[in-house]
């Protein structure tokens, strides 16, 4: 119909993070990166993996730190997966 995936498209939703019970409108603070290293280390022999724009050395407290440290976090789970 050449509208491509804007026939998918459904109304728009206004999130108000400050009224959201578990997270109160909170973000991550930019702290020394000692902190966010220490964020993204593994617990648990490594079976509890961390991943988030919090745990990012060099793109924190933004989106693109959320996605790179989830790929880390993803190859970081299956690793042990290749070695076997």
């Amino acid at each position: 119909d050449g509208k491509g995936s804007a026939n998918m498209i459904g109304e728009p939703i206004v999130q108000d993070w400050a009224k959201e019970p578990y997270i109160r409108g909170t973000y991550s603070f930019p702290g020394p990166a000692k902190y966010r290293v220490t964020l993204g280390k593994p617990e648990g022999g490594g079976r509890l993996i961390f991943a988030g724009e919090h745990t990012s050395k060099k793109y924190f407290s933004l989106v693109p730190g959320a996605a790179y440290e989830g790929r880390r976090a993803a190859l970081e789970a299956v690793a042990p997966l290749e070695s076997t």
